[in-house]
């Protein structure tokens, strides 16, 4: 990946590690949301819930997870998108 930037001009290895970044934040906030979920989750546990709550929490997370994944799919297909435009220096 960073051998990519070899010969890359200034501006371009800026623009890299910016998209590089996006796509971390977009990571860190999925995981931020997923630690929230399971804290709130946790905290909302007692041992008299019904098996119907369990699971409503395990289809909720499921849909976090496969949002997550499609948000990060989606920083990286901008990420494409962006370095075609870019094309080589």
């Amino acid at each position: 990946m960073f051998l990519e930037l070899v010969g890359c001009s200034v501006a371009s290895k800026y623009f890299f590690f910016t998209v590089q970044l996006s796509v971390t934040e977009v990571q860190l906030n999925a995981a931020t949301e997923e630690r929230d979920t399971l804290r709130s989750d946790l905290s909302e546990t007692s041992a008299g819930r019904d098996q119907l709550i369990k699971k409503a929490w395990d289809v909720r997370d499921a849909a976090v997870k496969r949002k997550n994944a499609t948000q990060i799919e989606l920083a990286k297909s901008r990420i494409d998108v962006m370095q075609v435009r870019l094309g080589p220096s």
